[in-house]
């Protein structure tokens, strides 16, 4: 579905609603895509939805790299690995390169 055009509308709709339903909760600190599904053109969408919308950081688990699992690409400002070792963690905080939070 991430990459159906057909949905494009459904992904944007869900982010709007979810932002005007939530933006003044003062627990509301940052904001996420959803939960390992995929990586395509209607979350970047979606994303750009958002960030127009509401200027607190976007998150999404596993930044939509399910192969890799890695959290880093270009749909999150947090990076967040699924399941990472300890060294992996490591590595991530030590590269120089990415400046972005690790949760």
């Amino acid at each position: 579905l991430v990459n159906d055009f057909g949905w494009s509308d459904a992904f944007v709709s869900r982010v709007t609603r979810m932002v005007q339903r939530d933006r003044n909760h003062p627990c509301i600190i940052l904001w996420s895509l959803g939960n390992e599904a995929g990586r395509g053109i209607n979350l970047t969408k979606a994303r750009e939805c958002l960030r127009r919308l509401d200027s607190r950081p976007i998150m999404y688990e596993s930044g939509g790299d399910l192969a890799l699992g890695t959290g880093r690409t270009e749909l999150t400002d947090i990076i967040s690995p699924m399941y990472p070792s300890v060294d992996e963690l490591v590595a991530l905080g030590n590269d120089s390169e990415d400046d972005r939070p690790i949760i």
